[in-house]
């Protein structure tokens, strides 16, 4: 296992363009002058999973680091004895947007609680390659209508439905590990909201 350091010391020189990323898609462009001296040291100390050289001047690498995978829930399945399709159709996860249709649903998805009243709906699952890497998982949508940030960690079937008030609201994860925090934003700018 190579830390960012040593990989740092060992490949990039004085004019070295360098991108190092963690799985949660943070970015971070440096010149460096062939030492780590310029990040932080929790940062020069984590492992490089892997890495790409265009040049001897230009190298990106990619840290292990804390991810969970969103995704629509599929069509064909019930939540709160409502067909998913009845309420979004052609959602898509796509880099950092959520995209698709949502359809008005009069009197919500519960008869109380976040799911209850008229309004849009929007229901996501969430994969991890091990979630014991894991001390909390919180998702949800910001600003919120009172629900907040919900803990996902514990629940047996990782999705949720999220009632969406307006686009300009961006869906949030915040993942937790021992020794990290990574927030993952998605806008919601991309989706329609069907009246009908």
């Amino acid at each position: 296992m190579l830390t960012l350091k040593n990989f740092l010391d060992a490949n990039a020189n004085a004019d070295a363009i360098v991108t190092v990323s963690n799985k949660g898609g943070t970015k971070v462009a440096k010149v460096s002058a062939g030492a780590s001296s310029w990040l932080a040291s929790d940062v020069q100390s984590q492992i490089v999973e892997s890495f790409k050289a265009r040049s001897a001047a230009e190298i990106s690498a990619t840290l292990e680091g804390l991810s969970v995978a969103v995704a629509p829930v599929s069509g064909s399945e019930t939540l709160f004895d409502h067909q998913v399709s009845s309420f979004q159709t052609s959602v898509a996860v796509t880099g950092n947007a959520i995209t698709g249709t949502l359809k008005f649903i009069e009197g919500g998805l519960a008869p109380s609680g976040y799911l209850s009243g008229d309004g849009y709906f929007l229901a996501l699952e969430f994969d991890a390659d091990n979630w014991s890497d894991f001390t909390s998982v919180k998702v949800g949508l910001d600003p919120s209508q009172g629900s907040g940030l919900v803990e996902i960690l514990s629940d047996p079937d990782k999705n949720g439905v999220f009632k969406i008030t307006n686009t300009s609201q961006v869906f949030k994860v915040v993942m937790t590990s021992a020794d990290d925090t990574v927030t993952e934003t998605y806008s919601l700018a991309g989706l329609t909201l069907q009246n009908s």
